[in-house]
């Protein structure tokens, strides 16, 4: 079952674009940017981030069991606000 969650990002995310991707390569993340539309894949978490204004409403389609949704989303949060 997904799971959804939302995050304010900093000021102008969209310039920080690079370097979201060189931090998602270092972590073997992929990351697909299409519009406002982020797809991520990685370390067996898969999902959607949709970014309107200055929020991001981020939908985990795919998690490890052992792993909970709340350690993944402290992750998504950090990494998401780290370019403020």
């Amino acid at each position: 079952m997904a799971e959804s969650f939302t995050v304010i990002l900093p000021g102008d995310w969209q310039q920080h674009w690079p370097e979201v991707q060189a931090a998602a390569r270092k972590y073997n993340f992929k990351v697909n940017k299409t519009g406002d539309s982020i797809d991520f894949s990685g370390l067996g978490v898969a999902g959607n981030i949709r970014v309107s204004g200055n929020t991001a409403h981020v939908i985990i389609d795919h998690k490890p069991f052992f792993i909970s949704k709340g350690l993944i989303e402290k992750k998504v949060r950090e990494f998401l606000t780290k370019y403020a």
